[in-house]
């Protein structure tokens, strides 16, 4: 098994590192027909890289899209921050806060206070698409988050990689 890098590792790592693309991954398709099945007025996106989960809800019709990301933000509603900058988001401010394959790139030890700045944010729920399986490689974990209250939607298979659906009510 591969040593695993600590979270500002990981940080640096991703402040250069991004996907630079518009594709739409098979992961991101059931979070966010999932968030536009909710029918939020409100979503926030932890890790939003370029914002295109964003624009695509926006023309979903919600109109009151944010998200941050460490480094390539585009949308015009989203700047550069990271886990700290959870702290300062007042509580019950948006209806879902998601993730979709940022968790993963999380080691365990720091997940849980995520978690919960994700859980106090969010006024009705919180929606991670994350990789279902343990990756051999230093910037992947993987989380069990039904120990966080979690309750796990769906399994997703795409090509060699399997992911989960998550979904916690508050």
């Amino acid at each position: 098994m591969m040593e695993k890098l600590n979270l500002n590792e990981l940080k640096e790592f991703y402040k250069t590192t991004q996907l630079q693309d518009d594709t739409i991954y098979v992961i991101n398709g059931y979070v966010l027909n999932l968030i536009l099945d909710l029918k939020p007025t409100s979503v926030f996106e932890f890790g939003c890289n370029q914002g295109k989960n964003l624009a695509y809800l926006e023309n979903g019709g919600i109109e009151d899209v944010s998200g941050i990301d460490l480094a390539w933000i585009k949308h015009p509603r989203t700047c550069i921050g990271d886990e700290e900058s959870l702290n300062k988001i007042a509580s019950n401010s948006f209806d879902i806060m998601f993730t979709n394959s940022v968790l993963g790139h999380i080691p365990p030890e720091d997940v849980l206070n995520i978690i919960g700045n994700l859980k106090r944010i969010a006024k009705k729920h919180v929606i991670l698409g994350e990789i279902g399986d343990d990756i051999d490689n230093d910037r992947w974990f993987y989380h069990d988050f039904d120990k966080y209250g979690f309750s796990k939607i769906t399994e997703i298979e795409s090509g060699m990689r399997k992911y989960f659906l998550w979904q916690y009510d508050c």
